[in-house]
């Protein structure tokens, strides 16, 4: 049985990047990318998208929303006096849709990815219980977290060809780190320079290029650029949802002041 477990969840939009680099390792992370306007996946070993760092009783609060315990949950993570917000939630009482949000991405997970992701949380949560808790878990811990991982950084290349860090890097050696977290430190900067809202709405009608909102805020229905959404959003026209969409599009619709 393999020490490390490596998985992605994509959508039209957002992909989701699950990484146990190891069973003696403590942590679990889960990353979020999105697709650029030119149609190219954003590639993590730039130090692109968000990545989080979960602990144990973490996954098991993600796990008890997969098993439907509780709709919602949601927490911050503080890095250098940046909040970033995650949170994982139910599309509605019914649905068989999951959202996962961390910072500004948000993905949804179908009826199928939710069901692996929850199988996959499940196996390493229990790996990492047998194995990062023994009596040589830290010092074996320890030498995952600093220690190049081959095969983590292959899985990220190889995600870009099929698909920030507010924390720290997936291990990839300390000079590799100090690059990825210098780059994610730059990339947030400019993120925060683009101005996005969440808002609420239903889909009336789609294009290929453009989505046609029916906003909650004022009854209107328009016409919104799929290049100034950055979540994933639901086919459903029926669902009520909520849409990131940048401020600039909002205002020169009078969707916001």
């Amino acid at each position: 049985m393999g020490d490390s477990h490596n998985h992605g969840f994509f959508g039209p939009n957002t992909g989701l990047l699950i990484n146990s680099p190891s069973k003696y390792n403590f942590f679990t992370y889960i990353r979020c990318i999105k697709k650029k306007p030119d149609g190219q996946w954003e590639k993590p070993s730039l130090g692109a998208g968000t990545v989080i760092k979960f602990s144990l009783e973490e996954l098991i609060s993600l796990l008890d929303v997969l098993n439907k315990n509780k709709h919602k949950w949601t927490t911050f993570h503080t890095y250098k006096n940046t909040k970033t917000m995650i949170s994982i939630s139910w599309e509605d009482e019914k649905s068989t849709n999951l959202w996962l949000t961390i910072g500004t991405y948000s993905k949804m997970l179908t009826c199928e990815q939710s069901v692996v992701f929850k199988l996959l949380l499940n196996h390493i949560l229990k790996e990492k219980i047998k194995y990062a808790t023994s009596s040589d878990s830290e010092k074996v811990s320890e030498i995952y977290e600093n220690a190049p991982s081959k095969s983590s950084e292959k899985y990220l290349a190889d995600s870009m060809n099929s698909g920030d860090n507010h924390e720290q890097p997936l291990n990839s050696g300390a000079n590799i780190e100090k690059n990825l977290i210098k780059t994610a430190l730059i990339k947030t900067k400019k993120m925060k320079k683009k101005e996005m809202t969440y808002i609420n709405g239903s889909i009336k009608g789609e294009t290929q290029k453009a989505l046609l909102i029916n906003f909650n805020s004022n009854g209107r229905d328009v016409w919104i650029p799929k290049s100034t959404i950055h979540n994933d959003f639901s086919q459903n026209t029926e669902s009520n949802q909520q849409f990131l969409i940048d401020d600039w599009v909002l205002k020169r619709n009078e969707i916001i002041s």
